[in-house]
């Protein structure tokens, strides 16, 4: 007898509802193999977004000099990452893992406009696609120690961490989650960064103080955590700069938790989205980056000069982007 070895169905039918399974056995694992990339594809999209800065002086200014951070690749959540401008930047380097762009304007006497167009593949996250290897969690105390805006060791921030140490790691962030959002009002007129301890005492923030204060009591009960200052698109519009935490799992490395998007965490964590429409883009994970601060961008001026900023994006699938 010979047997026709084909694809074992979860069920059967009376009607053949697959025509694959007419298929021998080795046509079958052809055609599987060749569509595998396809819900990766599907799932993945390709981002084009625009920054255009304009410098406007009062009088000549003698120099602009402009920092932009740039996106790092991150596996499996923001690759192929591209970038071109409408003028040629000083240079572009790295310090400590982070990207720059760094751009000068000598005698400025006219208003210049800088428009910077960057292009990259993004995933909307979900902890049951990733198939690379866990971030690795390098310098471990480092994302435990308190730095500025994130007073870990604040009586107040201790008293409540203590109340929100759960069974294990992962019932301690979901209650810490959650207390940050009870806690917190949103406040779209807040200027400037307050840090975790004035948060938690006014009540008050928008998505920096949430970030911070949910960093805080993570890693006051000892939990690795940081926040993370980036972009986020689908869910707002206008200017994408944002924060939100990333807290490390041993299982799945940095796990971002958007407390100010507020979505509810699910019992286990391979069941996280932090936000269905929301597309994240990582720019420093650092608090306070050494050369731009707590915003994406820097600039210095040596004259008086006014700066203004417009932003636009698009997201197109992947396969579709690829067609083009």
């Amino acid at each position: 007898m010979v047997l026709n070895r084909q694809l074992a169905l979860p069920f059967s039918t009376s009607q053949d509802l697959f025509p694959m399974r007419r298929f021998p056995y080795y046509l079958n694992m052809l055609l599987l193999i060749a569509l595998w990339p396809i819900p990766r594809l599907l799932a993945q999209e390709r981002l084009e977004m625009r920054l255009e800065t304009t410098f406007v002086p009062e009088g000549t200014a003698q120099l602009i000099k402009y920092t932009v951070m740039l996106p790092p690749e991150v596996p499996g959540r923001q690759e192929d990452i591209n970038m071109s401008a409408s003028h040629a930047p000083h240079r572009v380097f790295t310090r400590d893992g982070q990207p720059y762009a760094e751009f000068r304007f000598s005698r400025v006497k006219e208003p210049v406009s800088l428009q910077l167009h960057l292009s990259m593949e993004v995933y909307p996250y979900d902890l049951r696609r990733i198939t690379s290897p866990v971030e690795p969690l390098n310098y471990p105390g480092t994302w435990l120690q308190p730095e500025p805006f994130l007073e870990v060791e604040a009586p107040e921030i201790q008293t409540l961490a203590r109340q929100l140490a759960g069974a294990d790691v992962w019932a301690s962030v979901r209650k810490s989650y959650q207390a940050v959002r009870d806690s917190l009002t949103y406040d779209p007129q807040q200027q400037g960064a307050l840090g975790a301890l004035t948060a938690l005492r006014d009540g008050r923030g928008d998505c920096t103080e949430y970030a911070d204060l949910l960093t805080a009591l993570l890693r006051a009960q000892g939990i690795p955590a940081r926040t993370v200052n980036g972009w986020v698109f689908g869910v707002t519009e206008g200017n994408p700069n944002h924060h939100w935490t990333e807290v490390w799992l041993v299982e799945y490395g940095w796990v971002p938790l958007d407390p100010t998007l507020g979505m509810p965490l699910p019992e286990r964590p391979d069941r996280l989205i932090p936000h269905p429409n929301a597309r994240y883009v990582r720019l420093s994970s650092q608090r306070v980056d050494p050369l731009c601060g707590s915003s994406t961008n820097h600039w210095k001026a040596w004259g008086k000069v006014e700066a203004s900023y417009r932003y636009s994006h698009r997201l197109r699938p992947l396969l579709q982007a690829r067609q083009k």
